[in-house]
């Protein structure tokens, strides 16, 4: 409101004043001759003075100001959420002719139609846009053109994009229609003052009946019982007093697995999938309510059903990389032992495991022989049959014995590999009751690079040559374990190395960090693994160390049957060492608990030794290595290929073959190839890039060769492909997104029922361009009928009072 005739101001403040004396005095108390109730004097002081000031503001000419969107010049988008999610069937929802509740997508169609009162009136004053998104942004003419069948919601790109177009011509605000489901992130670069006032309409409700998987997680294990468990995080609603089922299947869809469970807003189900070879495994989890017919495998689908809210959450899929064996791994021995026979019986039950023995049965010999025929050749190999002069072993070389899985008859023909080609085939070494001086050193340093740069695995047994004994403290094998070993070491024992029989032995337990490891148990339960260890035979021998070094672990401890409690020594120590990993397993006689065990047909030492060696492997790297990423932001899944060569440098000049197996029934029909790029910045390295079109199940394949086209090696990885999984991790609307949205644009949270409201509102606001109109109040006819209605009001007071 503003002032017409400000130079009345002093005029009409002087004759305001007055009056207002001339009305005080003649109300006052004894003024008058026959005295009025009070409350009548006041109520008629107030009506006189009210009509002389509206009289006396007639002098002033208030105008009143009227801002208004001048029509056409601002626009006003409509963006709407065109995702899966609005699918969903809400409780308490309007029924259809079907007797079913209407979904979110069927309310945004009836908001949006062309005949609304709101769109009626927006248009009249703004220039109305209308844009859909999902993954992109796109322009609608209507509602017609919604699908609701998009995989993501990419609300806060679209809101930036919308940001963007608005530079061209002022944007007065934007009425998002959403549930708030987001499947991407504002982050903190996002420009909030580009954006015009959002207002928000609010979509859905609490969801009808429903159940679904809002997460899975796969992790494994060494533990041989249950390598893989398969985790799944299931939500219901409206689902009380009724019962879910959860199952497994495999890749073909055969059931795994079944569990049967109360219905609870939130819980967890287990799976322990089975013990698979090594490769790429795909499993479908499949989540329904009991009595319902379980989906079929569609991969991702985004049908709704009658009963429940949505289908699409009922299944998700997980992936088990199990790696790519077979695992080779390289015994060494001082001399033939029980060890290595236990061992190799038990790691022929594991047909992922190959084991190559190099086990020393004769020390070095020498010999002089005086005026004598010269025969250098050791005479331990007379009578053999193509033992010549050459291929024997001589009297000043130690005699060798290769046993097990060698792939031809020149794999350690020499002894102990000299050359990193031909150890680092190996994915880990075992050395067992072998004096350090068996090795150069050279040969030391390459099982240091072994472990540490190619990340092989390294076992260092217990034996009488092992450890302090076997001379290894001060060497780079003795800075390889995980234990000290030099004399000088704090805590040293002058008794350390392998005493002599325990008096009633030492058993073993597990430390606290031993517990957390599965390949260090053997039962699932802790009760069971107690009962276990109860009835296994103590051992007999143990290397004593000087300690445990800065970064390692025990794992398991030794405790002297017949010593005070508390006085354990380390029975297994483990440490991360470079890439690799390696530990030292003290004890000497572990193949006591085979020779002592009660069921011939179980062989708690089998499990033991191919769970050890199973964490002995897992992590080494392979020759040729394939990793996946996925960019949420473009849905782009990007490969990345490294190639080593025999000594694991990076092979320059390696040729690739990617292949890419889509899900089963996708269009694009068989596997296509995909032509990898050099890495700009990492030498031996290749790079590519995938888009996946349909949901599902994915395989990636790549195969190496050397420039002659000899194989380097293959890798084998897959993932799923679920990009409804964010659209449906949860199913009531985000109502604190869209508020804290509304509120950091300067909009505000609006009821699909005050539509009309808002767009009148909008109207009349400071948008960007605007008209501006001034209405002379005492223009108004109710304004002179309102001070005549005042001063007669109070003279009529007067006269029933009985006053002049």
């Amino acid at each position: 409101m503003i002032l017409g005739a400000p130079g009345w101001v002093p005029p009409a403040l002087a004759l305001g004043a007055l009056a207002l004396g001339l009305v005080v005095w003649s109300y006052r108390g004894g003024g008058a001759r026959s005295p009025i109730h009070p409350a009548a004097r006041r109520a008629a002081a107030v009506l006189k003075l009210t009509g002389i000031g509206l009289l006396l503001l007639w002098l002033l000419e208030p105008l009143v100001e009227r801002v208004h969107a001048r029509p056409g010049a601002n626009r006003l988008f409509v963006l709407v959420d065109d995702s899966q999610s609005l699918a969903i069937r809400d409780r308490g929802a309007a029924l259809t002719r079907a007797g079913i509740g209407r979904t979110r997508a069927e309310e945004v169609r009836e908001l949006l139609a062309d005949d609304s009162a709101w769109q009626l009136r927006a248009a009249q004053d703004f220039d109305l846009e209308c844009s859909a998104f999902d993954a992109r942004l796109r322009a609608i003419a209507g509602a017609g053109e919604l699908t609701f069948a998009g995989t993501d919601s990419a609300l806060f790109g679209a809101l930036a994009r919308l940001a963007r177009r608005g530079a061209t011509k002022p944007v007065a605000a934007i009425l998002l229609f959403s549930d708030g489901i987001a499947t991407d992130a504002a982050g903190e670069a996002f420009d909030w003052g580009s954006l015009p006032p959002v207002h928000p309409v609010i979509v859905g409700g609490a969801p009808a009946r429903d159940v679904g998987i809002a997460r899975v997680e796969v992790s494994q294990t060494g533990f041989e019982e249950s390598p893989v468990t398969v985790r799944a995080d299931v939500r219901s609603a409206g689902c009380a007093g009724e019962s879910l089922v959860v199952e497994l299947r495999d890749e073909r869809g055969e059931l795994v697995e079944s569990q049967v469970a109360p219905a609870e807003e939130s819980q967890e189900f287990r799976f322990h999938a089975p013990a698979e070879p090594s490769g790429v495994h795909l499993y479908r989890i499949v989540a329904r309510i009991a009595g319902d017919s379980a989906p079929e495998a569609t991969g991702a689908t985004g049908a709704t059903g009658a009963r429940e809210a949505t289908a699409a959450n009922n299944e998700r899929w997980a992936v088990v990389d199990r790696g790519s064996g077979p695992y080779r791994v390289l015994y060494v021995s001082g001399r033939p032992n029980w060890e290595f026979k236990f061992l190799r019986r038990a790691l022929e039950e594991d047909p992922e495991v190959e084991l190559v023995g190099l086990v020393r049965i004769a020390r070095r010999q020498p010999k002089f022989t005086f005026r004598a025929e010269a025969d250098r050749r050791n005479q331990l190999w007379d009578g053999f049959e193509g033992r010549d002069a050459d291929a024997a072993e001589q009297y000043d070389e130690p005699v060798l014995m290769r046993l097990g899985a060698l792939r031809d008859e020149l794999e350690l023909r020499g002894g102990f590999p000299r050359a990193a080609e031909d150890l680092f085939g190996y994915h880990a070494i075992v050395v067992d009751d072998l004096e350090a001086g068996f090795f150069t050193p050279d040969q030391m340093a390459l099982i240091e690079q072994f472990v540490g740069r190619r990340g092989g695995g390294f076992l260092a047994l217990g034996g009488e040559q092992s450890f302090v004994k076997g001379g290894y403290a001060g060497t780079p094998l003795g800075g390889l374990l995980p234990v000290y070993l030099d004399e000088g070491t704090p805590g040293f024992r002058a008794s350390s190395g392998l005493p002599g029989p325990a008096r009633g032995g030492y058993e073993l337990e597990l430390t606290r960090e031993g517990w957390l490891e599965p390949w260090v148990r053997l039962r699932s339960t802790e009760d069971a693994e107690r009962a276990r260890r109860a009835d296994l035979p103590a051992l007999r021998t143990l290397n004593r160390v000087a300690g445990i070094k800065p970064g390692a672990v025990v794992l398991l401890a030794a405790q002297n049957v017949a010593g005070a409690a508390g006085d354990a020594r380390p029975a297994l120590a483990a440490q991360r060492f470079g890439k690799g990993r390696a530990a030292a397993l003290l004890a000497g006689d572990l193949w006591r608990w085979d020779l002592a065990r009660d069921d011939p047909a179980r062989s708690d030492l089998g499990t033991t030794w191919r769970q050890l060696v199973r964490w002995l492997v897992a992590d080494v790297p392979r020759p040729v290595e394939l990793d996946l990423a996925h960019d949420a932001q473009t849905g782009e899944l990007r490969l990345r290929i490294a190639v080593r060569d025999d000594s694991f440098a990076a092979a320059r000049d390696a040729r690739l073959e990617v292949e890419i197996v889509p899900p089963e029934g996708a269009h694009e029909g068989e596997p296509f190839a995909l032509d990898p790029l050099p890495s700009a910045t990492e030498a031996g390295t290749w790079e590519a890039a995938f888009r996946p079109r349909r949901p599902g199940p994915y395989r990636a394949r790549v195969r190496a060769a050397r420039a002659d086209g000899s194989e380097l090696g293959s890798d084998e990885a897959g993932w799923a492909f679920e990009p409804a999984a964010g659209e449906f991790r949860r199913l009531a609307p985000d109502l604190e997104l869209l508020r804290d949205l509304a509120r950091r644009t300067g909009g505000a949270l609006v009821d699909a029922r005050d539509l009309d409201e808002l767009v009148a509102d909008l109207a009349r606001s400071e948008v960007p361009i605007t008209d501006r109109e001034l209405d002379p109040l005492w223009h108004r006819w109710w304004m002179l009928v309102l001070a005549l209605a005042c001063l007669c009001t109070e003279w009529g007071v007067r006269r029933v009072q009985g006053l002049p």
